[in-house]
Parts: C-alpha cells; sequence; structure tokens
C-alpha cells in the first residue's frame, strides 16, 4: 500500500515536514541518499523536533524518482499546520505563510487549475484533516490540498505535460514503495531507462513533442495576454486555525482600504531569490513573545519609520482619551507580509489581541518605474484608554516599515459612538446592520419586546409570572430602584422606607407623621398646620394663634378640630353671621332674613307658584305656570293667533274640537280671518267675489244646483267611497293589488290601462291643489307625461291620487280652465304613497317670485335639528316564550303561559294586537335655543297620511306621535314602512323656513299566525314574502329584509369578449362577457346600461343584453362616463376627447347602435383658457365650447350637469 505525503515548498524551495495521510508503517523505509539538498528549519515558535525518518534525505531509485516527481508535483502546495503547543504563541497561517517559490520551475507560474488552495489542519489530539468552506490565497504564497478527485485526475495525467523535466528535489524519506509486483526493492537506474524504451517507439516521443509544443504555446499566449490585460492579483485571505477554545474579542469594526494601486496579473510572480540569511544550515534565533518594555510611546499623528528584523517585532503605545476613529497609514516594501496586532489595555500576543490586521506586501507592478513600496490605510474605533501596538514581521527578510496614527476627524463626527457597534462608517454616514437603525445605529429596527418575558398589550408589557418591570427585565424578587434611591431597603421586590421617605421608589420625602396628627396637611414632606396647631408633625397647640382665630361674629365658638364655627341657636352662616329664618320656603327657595328667597322660575310669599314664560302677559294670563290664553289666541305662551283681526268681523271666534281657537265664518265668507268673499250668484255671468272667476268657474259655485253639471265641477269620488263598495284585499297582497282599485273602472283614474303599470314599480302620488286665496280647487285634471296611465280629478277639497310607476322623477300636469296648466316634478319611489306639496293654481301670469335661499345667522346646523326616535327596533322583539316580561325598548307587554304536558307556549305579545300604536318619539328643539327662534313647524308623512302641528319655541320641545298602523285608506299596513319628518325652524330675522327633513322606520300589522284570540303558539310561524319577515310565534320576527345584500354577478364571465361583437345581443346574461366595462347606470324599470369599451350595452330585466350604442374604437381609448335622466329615461354620454356630450336618441331602439346617438352639449371645438365669449355660456347648448368633459348627472327636473375641464357646467331644459 502506498503511503502518500504531502510536502510543501517554502522560500527558496525548501521543502517543508511532511506529514504522512495514509500509508503502512511497515514498508522497507532505508534511506538512500543521492544528492543533499539543506533542508527548511521552521522558525522559532513551530515545532522543530522531527524524527529520524522524516529529517533525513532519500536515495531513489529510478522508478522511485519518478514515483516521487509525480507525488512532488501532486503535493507541492500543500500545506499543514501543526497545532502543537509552540514555544511562543502560536502564529496564524498567515503570519507563518509559506511562499513557495522555486527557481526554474516554469509550472510554477501556472499551476494546473484543479490545484485550488486549501489547507491540512492538525488537531491536539495527532488527526489531521481538511477544513471545510473555500479559501482563497495568494498564488505565491497559498497553501492546499488536493482532493481525492484531484489525486485521480493527476494520476490519470503524463508527467511529461508539465513541460521539461523537473529537476529532482530532496525529499525526505516518507515515500513509502506500494507492494506490486510491477516494483523491485532496487532497480538499476539503466532498467528504468530500459523499461520506458521498450515501451515508447519513436511515433510515442513525436506525440509527446506535439503535446508538448502545444502546452508551450498555451502557455505563452496565457501569460502575454495576462500581461497585456493586466488581470487583477487578489490577496490571499488568511487561512484561520482556533488552537484551544480561546477567542479573540473584536473591540472594533476595521475599515480597510488600499492606497495603492490593485491591478496586476496574477501570472506574474517575482522569481523567488534565495535568501542571504537563511541559506545552508543556518538557523534564524528563536522568537518570543514582546516585553512591555520594548512598547515606546507614540504620539498621534506623528509618522515613523523603523525597519523590522526578521521574525521581530517593532512595538508601540499611546493613550486615547475619548473615542473616535483612528487612521493607520502603513508603507511596507513590495513583497512584504506585516502582521499588526492592536490590544486595548494589556499587550497583545498572537492570540490575545483585539484588532488583527494582515498587510501584504504583493502588488501589481503597472511600469518598470514603479514604487518598490506599498501603501495601506487601515481605520478603526477606539476606545478611550492605552493601546499597544505590534507589527510582525512575517518574513525571512528584514522589512523597512513606515507608520503613521491620526484622529479621522470627519469619521468622528458623522459616525457617532462609532456606529454603536451595530453598523461600519462608510463615506462619512453609519451604514447599520440588519436589525438597527438611526444616526448611529443605536436604534433597534425590530426591537426586543418585553425582553421575551411577557406580551406586549395596550402600549405595555404585561409580564410572565415571576418577572416585573417595564422591559419585564426584572425577577419578582427585584426591585426596579436596587438602593430604593437610598432612602430604605428592597424587600421581597418592593422598597420599605425609611422613616421620613414614601413613594414606590422612596423617592418622596414624607411628613415626620403622615397625617400631621389630624391637625394639617403633608406637602412636600412639611406638615402645614391648622389654625391652631404647630409643631413638625402639628401635634401642639399654638396659644398664641388662639388670640387670631375666628370670632364667629359673637354667635359661636371656632372649633380647632373641624376649622369651623360652632354657631349659636337661630344664627347660622360660616361665620355665624346670619341670623336663621323661621320660614318654610319649600324646594323652590331658601330663607334670607324674614322672607323666601325663591330660585329662578318660582314666585310667591313662599316659592310655591310656578311662573310663566314672559310671552305669556302679552295675551295671556298665568295660573301657577299655565298660560291662560284670552279669547282668539292658542298656544302654550299664547302667541298663535286663533282668530286673526277678530274674523274681520264676518265670523265668530269658536274653540274647535281640539281646543284651539278658530274663526267660523258667516255665510258668504271664507278664509282663517273670514276675509275672503264668496260667489254667491252662480248665474249672472260676473265675477263677484273679484277673485277672476265667474259663475260655474268659481269652486265655491259648485256646490250649487246651477252648477253641478257644469263639466268645471266634474270630480272623483272619495276613495274611502270605492273601498266601501269592495272587498277589502287579502292578507299577502302586494302593494300593487291593494291599490289597484284607484285604476278600475268607475273609480278614481280615469281611462287608465292595467297593462301600462308595473307590479313592482307601482306607486301612489297624492296632493292637494288650491286656489290663490287658499280655497280647495275641485275639478282640476291631474295626469303623467304618460298618457297610457290616465288622469284623475281632483275632489271637493282640492286633494287626488294618482297612481304611477315609480322608481324615478314622474312629471305631473295639472289643468282647469280658466287657470294657466302647471307641471310639477316629484321623486318617486317604489311601493310608496307620496304627498307633494300643495299646488297653488293661478289665472293669470304666476305670481310667485322665485328668490334664492338666504343666509340665517342665528341657525345653526349642528346644533338646531331633530333627534327621532322609532319604537320599532328588530333586535327587540320577544324570543322568551316561556315567560312573561316587558320590552322596554319596544314598549311591548308579552304574557306567555305553558300548556300542561305539551311542552308548547302560548304567547301574546301587545304589539301584535289591534290597539298598539307604532309611535315616534321627537326632541324637537336643544336645551339652549337662540331668542329669535319664534315656531318650529313638525310635518309627518306616513302611508299616505299627512300630520302637520306648529309649536311655539321653547327649549327642550319633545312631542311623540302615534301611528294606527293603517293607510289613508284605511288599510292596514303590515311589515315595515318609511316615515317622513320634516321639521322646520322660523325665526323673526330670517325670511325663510329652514327645514331639516329625515326618515325612520315605523313597524305595521304582523300577520295572524295561529288566530287563537289574539293568542299563538310558540312554534307556529308565518313568512310575509312581500317584506321578508318570517313572524315567530314567540312575539320575535326575523326581517330578512334588512339583512346584509349578496353581490352576484349581472353581466361578465371573467373572460374578455372580442372587439368586433357581433353576437353580444340576446344571449344570456352569465354567458355575456365584456371587453373593458368602464361606466354603469341604472334605469328606473330595473335595466343596467354598461359602457363597454366602445359599446353602451343595455341589460333588460329579463336578463338579455342589447347594444344601445357603438361608438368608434378611436373615441373610447380613454375614460368616458354616461348618465340616465330620472325623468324621462335619456341617456347622456361625455365624450372628452370630441369636446361634447352625446345624446342616446332612443334607448328602446336596438336596430342602428352605430348612429343611435346625437351631440347634446359642445360644437366639437375645444374652450381655450380666456375665451371671449365664455366658451358659450348662455347660449345654445349645441353652440358650446367644451374644454374636457367628464362626470354627468342629471337632476329629477332633467337639467344636465357635467364636469367640463375645472368647472361645472348645466344645460337646462
Amino acid at each position: 500500500m502506498l503511503s502518500l505525503d504531502y510536502a510543501s515548498y517554502g522560500k527558496g524551495g525548501r521543502l517543508y515536514p511532511t506529514y504522512p495521510v495514509s500509508g503502512s508503517d511497515g514498508e522497507d523505509s532505508s534511506p538512500r541518499l543521492s544528492r543533499r539538498t539543506p533542508l527548511y528549519q521552521q522558525p522559532a515558535g513551530l515545532s522543530d523536533t522531527p524524527t529520524s525518518d522524516n529529517a533525513s534525505d532519500a536515495t531513489l531509485t529510478d522508478s522511485e524518482l519518478a514515483l516521487a516527481r509525480d507525488s512532488t508535483l501532486l503535493v507541492h502546495n500543500g500545506c499543514l499546520v501543526d497545532s502543537l503547543p509552540p514555544d511562543v504563541p502560536p502564529r496564524n497561517p498567515t503570519m507563518s505563510r509559506l511562499n513557495g517559490r522555486v527557481s526554474g520551475h516554469p509550472h510554477d507560474r501556472d499551476r494546473d487549475p484543479d490545484f485550488e488552495p486549501s489547507c491540512v489542519v492538525r488537531t491536539p489530539s495527532g488527526n489531521v484533516y481538511i477544513p471545510a468552506g473555500t479559501l482563497d490565497y495568494k498564488s505565491n504564497s497559498s497553501c492546499s490540498s488536493p482532493s481525492k478527485v484531484d489525486i485521480q485526475k493527476n494520476s490519470e495525467r503524463c508527467s511529461l505535460g508539465f513541460g521539461p523535466p523537473v529537476p529532482v528535489l530532496p525529499v525526505r524519506n516518507n515515500l513509502r514503495r506500494p507492494n506490486s509486483s510491477h516494483h523491485f526493492g532496487s532497480p538499476p537506474r539503466f532498467q528504468f531507462q530500459k523499461s520506458f524504451a521498450s515501451r515508447c517507439s519513436w511515433k510515442c516521443t513525436a506525440i509527446v513533442f506535439i503535446i508538448l509544443s502545444l502546452v508551450l504555446t498555451a502557455a505563452v499566449t496565457y501569460m502575454s495576454m495576462a500581461n497585456l490585460l493586466h488581470w487583477s492579483y487578489h490577496g490571499g485571505t488568511p487561512c484561520s486555525v482556533l488552537v484551544g477554545e480561546e477567542t479573540s474579542e473584536s473591540a472594533a469594526k476595521a475599515s480597510v482600504s488600499d492606497v495603492g494601486n490593485r491591478n496586476y496579473s496574477s501570472g506574474r510572480q517575482r522569481p523567488s531569490q534565495p535568501s542571504q540569511n537563511t541559506g545552508g544550515g543556518k538557523i534564524p534565533a528563536r522568537s518570543f513573545p514582546p516585553d512591555g518594555t520594548t512598547f515606546s510611546q507614540i504620539t498621534l499623528g506623528q509618522k515613523l519609520n523603523n525597519e523590522i528584523a526578521p521574525y521581530g517585532y517593532w512595538n508601540m503605545q499611546f493613550y486615547q482619551s475619548e473615542s473616535a476613529y483612528i487612521k493607520f497609514d502603513y508603507s511596507i516594501p513590495r513583497g512584504a507580509s506585516i502582521a499588526v496586532y492592536i490590544r486595548r489595555n494589556a499587550l497583545p500576543t498572537h492570540t490575545q489581541y483585539n484588532i488583527l490586521e494582515v498587510l501584504s506586501g504583493f502588488k501589481a507592478r503597472q511600469a518598470r518605474a514603479s514604487h518598490s513600496l506599498v501603501k495601506k490605510e487601515v481605520t478603526h474605533f477606539l476606545e478611550p484608554g492605552h493601546w499597544f501596538l505590534s507589527l510582525y514581521n512575517d518574513d525571512g527578510d528584514a522589512q523597512e516599515v513606515a507608520f503613521q496614527a491620526a484622529i479621522s476627524e470627519d469619521m468622528t463626527q458623522n459616525c457617532p459612538g462609532g456606529c454603536s457597534g451595530k453598523g461600519e462608517c462608510l463615506m462619512g454616514h453609519c451604514q447599520c446592520n440588519a436589525g438597527f437603525g438611526g444616526e448611529d445605529c443605536s436604534e433597534s429596527v425590530c426591537p426586543v419586546l418585553c425582553s421575551q418575558r411577557g406580551e406586549y398589550i395596550n402600549g405595555e408589557c404585561q409580564c410572565n409570572p415571576g418577572w416585573k418591570g417595564k422591559e419585564c427585565s426584572l425577577r419578582h424578587d427585584e426591585c426596579e430602584v436596587p438602593d430604593c434611591n437610598g432612602h430604605g431597603h428592597c424587600s421581597n421586590g418592593k422598597c420599605a422606607c425609611a422613616r421620613g421617605f414614601k413613594g414606590k421608589f422612596c423617592e418622596e420625602v414624607d411628613c415626620p407623621h403622615p397625617t400631621c396628627s389630624g391637625h394639617g396637611f403633608c406637602a412636600d414632606g412639611t406638615c402645614l398646620c391648622k389654625k391652631g396647631w404647630k409643631g413638625a408633625d402639628c401635634s401642639e397647640t399654638d396659644n398664641e394663634a388662639l388670640q387670631c382665630l375666628p370670632d364667629c361674629s359673637g354667635h359661636g365658638a371656632f372649633d380647632l378640630e373641624t376649622q369651623t364655627c360652632q354657631c349659636e341657636p337661630m344664627w347660622s352662616g360660616d361665620d355665624c353671621s346670619r341670623e336663621l329664618c323661621d320660614l318654610d320656603c319649600g324646594l323652590h327657595g331658601h330663607c334670607v332674613g324674614d322672607s323666601c328667597m325663591c330660585n329662578p322660575g318660582w314666585s310667591g310669599e313662599y316659592c310655591n307658584l310656578k311662573q310663566c314664560d314672559q310671552r305669556c302677559n302679552d295675551h295671556g294670563q298665568c295660573k301657577n305656570g299655565t298660560c291662560l290664553c284670552v279669547t282668539g289666541w292658542n298656544g302654550k305662551h299664547c302667541t298663535q293667533e286663533g282668530c286673526p283681526n277678530s274674523c274681520s268681523g264676518h265670523g265668530q271666534c269658536r274653540v274647535n274640537q281640539d281646543s284651539q281657537w278658530e274663526c267660523r265664518c258667516s255665510e258668504g265668507w271664507d278664509g282663517a280671518d273670514c276675509n275672503v268673499l264668496l260667489e254667491q250668484s252662480c248665474n249672472d255671468g260676473r265675477d263677484n267675489d273679484k277673485d277672476g272667476l265667474a259663475d260655474c268657474e268659481d269652486p265655491e259655485c259648485c256646490s250649487h244646483h246651477l252648477c253641478r253639471s257644469s263639466q268645471l265641477c266634474v270630480s272623483a269620488p272619495k276613495p274611502i267611497d270605492i273601498l266601501l263598495r269592495k272587498q277589502p284585499p287579502a292578507i299577502t297582497a302586494s302593494f300593487f293589488e291593494r291599490m289597484k282599485f284607484l285604476i278600475e273602472d268607475g273609480s278614481l283614474q280615469n281611462y287608465a290601462r292595467p297593462e301600462t303599470f308595473n307590479e313592482s314599480r307601482s306607486a301612489v302620488v297624492r296632493g292637494r291643489v288650491v286656489t290663490a286665496m287658499g280655497m280647495g280647487l275641485m275639478g282640476v285634471r291631474v295626469s303623467t307625461s304618460t298618457p297610457m296611465e290616465g288622469f284623475t280629478l281632483t275632489r271637493e277639497d282640492g286633494w287626488f291620487d294618482l297612481l304611477v310607476n315609480g322608481g324615478g322623477a314622474v312629471t305631473l300636469q295639472f289643468g282647469r280652465s280658466p287657470f294657466r296648466p302647471q307641471s310639477y316634478i316629484v321623486n318617486v319611489p317604489w311601493n310608496e304613497v307620496v304627498i307633494i306639496d300643495t299646488v297653488v293654481m293661478w289665472t293669470g301670469e304666476d305670481k310667485t317670485v322665485s328668490m334664492g335661499p338666504h343666509a340665517c345667522r342665528a341657525h345653526d346646523y349642528d346644533l338646531m335639528k331633530p333627534v327621532v326616535l322609532a319604537t320599532w327596533k328588530h333586535g327587540f322583539q320577544g324570543a322568551c316564550p316561556d315567560k312573561s316580561s316587558i320590552l322596554a325598548e319596544s314598549q311591548v307587554v308579552q304574557e306567555s303561559y305553558q300548556v300542561p304536558g305539551t311542552g308548547l307556549n302560548l304567547v301574546y305579545h301587545s304589539s301584535r294586537a289591534a290597539g298598539y300604536l307604532s309611535t315616534i318619539q321627537l326632541q324637537l328643539t336643544p336645551e339652549t335655543i337662540p331668542s329669535s327662534l319664534t315656531l318650529i313647524h313638525l310635518r309627518i308623512t306616513i302611508e299616505g297620511i299627512l300630520f302637520e302641528k306648529t309649536f311655539e319655541a321653547d327649549p327642550g320641545i319633545k312631542f311623540t306621535y302615534a301611528w294606527n298602523r293603517l293607510n289613508v285608506y284605511r288599510q292596514r299596513v303590515y311589515g315595515v314602512t318609511t316615515a317622513l319628518v320634516k321639521v322646520g325652524y322660523q325665526y323673526t330675522d330670517c325670511k325663510d323656513v329652514l327645514w331639516d327633513v329625515q326618515t325612520t322606520k315605523l313597524s305595521g300589522h304582523d300577520m295572524s299566525i295561529s288566530e287563537v284570540g289574539g293568542w299563538n303558539l310558540d312554534i307556529h310561524h308565518r313568512y310575509n314574502f312581500h317584506e321578508g319577515i318570517l313572524q315567530k310565534g314567540d312575539g320575535s320576527n326575523m326581517y330578512l329584509k334588512h339583512k346584509p345584500r349578496i353581490i352576484r354577478t349581472t353581466l361578465g364571465d371573467g373572460h374578455q369578449r372580442p372587439l368586433d361583437c357581433a353576437d353580444c345581443d340576446g344571449a344570456a346574461t352569465p354567458k355575456q362577457r365584456l371587453l373593458a366595462p368602464v361606466a354603469l347606470a341604472a334605469a328606473p324599470d330595473g335595466s343596467i346600461y354598461v359602457g363597454d369599451f366602445n359599446l353602451v350595452r343595455r341589460v333588460m330585466v329579463d336578463g338579455t343584453v342589447r347594444t344601445v350604442v357603438r361608438l368608434n374604437v378611436t373615441r373610447v381609448a380613454y375614460r368616458y362616463h354616461i348618465a340616465l335622466s330620472p325623468l324621462d329615461g335619456t341617456l347622456y354620454i361625455s365624450d372628452p376627447e370630441s369636446h361634447q356630450v352625446l345624446r342616446v336618441r332612443n334607448p328602446d331602439d336596438f336596430s342602428d347602435p352605430d348612429h343611435n346617438w346625437e351631440a347634446a352639449v359642445g360644437s366639437g371645438e375645444r374652450c381655450l383658457p380666456g375665451d371671449e365669449a365664455h366658451c358659450g355660456d348662455g347660449a345654445l347648448a349645441r353652440d358650446a365650447k367644451l374644454a374636457y368633459p367628464k362626470g354627468v348627472a342629471v337632476s329629477a327636473d332633467n337639467v344636465l350637469y357635467f364636469a367640463d375641464g375645472t368647472n361645472i357646467r348645466m344645460m337646462d331644459r
């Protein structure tokens, strides 16, 4: 078996001691000396005790020489580090760098790339291993050990491929010959030549020379290109070996930069020259650790030069008074290797140091005249203290070294605190390590919360058991302030304070007595004694101060304990100066002297009479807080005139059924103050009452027998009369089924076709038409803009009822001769009864002047608004069938009885009884109101019922409105309905009444379930499918209609449609695809308009899709907007690039979508800033100039609004 040893070359071609890696010790190892060559002896400090085997020269035969040559080539870069304890501190492999420069070995310059540097390490136990990881080494001072693959590759390679025959090198007798029959003990030299000649013919020789020529040519080319391109030469990274368990403590991090030039070729090496002082058998002197007396004192900023002996030291020291960055400048000879050891407050050694720097003097040469010195610049952050520097020359030659150390002011100022040891100072700023930040890297980006001993909750640490403190860093038996501020001692985690101190950590000065003996107050450690007491703890009586105590007005004595006057009988007050009053002033006053002083709002001798508001003095008389109005005045404070102008002398002031004064006019007169003259002669053809109406044109003549047959006096019947002739609708009837009596034959609405109305959109509009004098006008024709919906006529009181299709704006038209026709636009929701404002008819021009709103400074919109509370609370409906209860939130009484033996319960709910009223609780005014507020107007509309009431201004007005759960037609309302509450505030200094509008929900009737005399079984339930309410027998309801909505896909399947979509119409909605939807609008009938890139598509109510408009592709490469008119259903499209707003001609026509549009606004010209004509404002819309129209919107009265650039513009009807 072959024992392969790794040999390594030192400086001057000397072979280092080798260590056997594998092999057998039983083989012949007798030395055979052929030629003596001085061996390299290790420097002092390394192991120099070779055995007889590895210290003698070997004499090899020709065959052994070949094997030795191959082995030497395989291991000539090897490095084996002995970890035996040296005489001096062991050096890092970098400090004992082995220069393998061998003269006459051209293959050393261009080694095979398979031999990468590595390091073989011997452990203290004697084992040999190769450290993991790839290390970078200098090519001329590296230490490597080939891998198994490398050896296999080299064994397959011809040794002649390395160039000329390698000269025989002296090796030690550690090359073992393998046990093979092909090798003899001592074969003669000629036998080797003969064997070689017999195996290689002249052809083989020619092939070898050809291969050799190619290799030499490649080598020459490689070196030429390397010199031409100046390849970078990277310095070697130290091969670190840890001996023992002692580690060096790094006190700072260094910022190293080479001042010299780094560009040189790795293929050019300086030839090795034999050392003059180590040749022959000369052994260098042993090197000992530096002594403290050899460290010379230096001054920062001083430039020093010194020649360091071979394997010697240059020792220095200096004192650093404050933390700062120190810049070290070195100048070392080319080829030198210097190690710098720096240590704080102690002498450095090879293994104990704070800072270690290895300075390598190997640089590339760029010119023949390049300097022989290499400059190095190193910067370290040094803490205050004594610093010792030791420069070690790790070379066999003396080296001249220049050195200078100075404070780096810029880095010290810009990188405070040395970046706190958590970063590096680069380019004048701290570059923090991961997890740290701040100017000096002192802030932790990801802090460790609560020291990992608790949880961070609500801004503070909740410590685990056994820990405490703000950061949970203290054990339970430790105090947060260990010494208790020097005023106590820590006992079981709490400070036990000494006398005279207090506080959690004994940080507060305490009084000599904690309560100052009960005769004073402790402030800042000093007792402030009460009157009559003195001493440090207020325990002594101050006799001198007794003379200065209050005399209690001579009607009492001063009590030192309570510090108050103890008054004599019949005297009171703090100083006993008030004589007691024996009058009983009650709860609303107190006795002062010999009379009662009343609280505000009360009067009388004994403060038992409640006062009235000052306004009562004008038209009323106060009686114990109640204002009794004189004849003709109403209201709480008698400020509302019930009989204006004493009924103008044409009537009498009487009290109505609501206990309110009003005028009862004489025959021939009407009006609130009886000042309106009525038409008495209805057949003379004259206008006797001067209201512009003659004979039968006047509504008061319609009751005359001569006008009953006149077309002007024809009116619609009352809805109640129609319903009395019909069967009541079913409980499960829909809104349309309950209201369709309005359009039936002989009913209120004439010429109406039932198929015109959509059952899900139907709604009813109610209102009143009056004359200019305020009297109800009968016979007025009321219709909509849709002729198929028919018309109705107003009744004697001027009221009308009209069934329409809701879901948008509806235009109402009013006409009656000789009045001017009028129109009214109202927004009507689905399935509701809407009441409009009173409509006034005029015979001539409309005399009402439209004026803009006026500002009212006295009104506060934030404070002056009503609070509306309804009793309907769906969260408090019962669901407790086994017990009787009172539901205060819903004002419901529940009774429950268990049916014996069944487990069932009979439940009575007062909200399901016939007499239950749904209420709305209102607070109309706040607790503080302005003085100019005079009246508050309340207007409530619910299911066609109109309730109006006027209140006098008062703070905190509260009112409760009760609804009997019937609509205006006396029909039961099931489910939940909406009430509209309007509150108006009228001020003396404001022209208009300011209205606040709110809506609220009220509960109607519940469907009967068990029908057991108003009682229900708790297991019986009923579902109201129109309102989406599940009514349970236990009294609770599930309002499914008010649950969160579910989003579903209406159009599109997630994939894009093609641009030219020929089959995009008619298919079912889920199968349709979209290209780029950008706009959306909803129609009153429930259909949806979608702006899909170049198509405006309409999703019909039946689920089909139709294309309404097809735009040019070039016009829609941007976002456009669409809007639908709620009045007439016209669709508008903004076209920014063409500077126009388009209008769809017919949204129901799908035959020609390419031409189904026209320009509504804009001529196509762009509006430029500074236009003299203001871009067409005030002129026709089609002639206007637009800048960039974007968003569009249409109001209920069909006015188009659109955003044009930075302006909001409008187009009226």
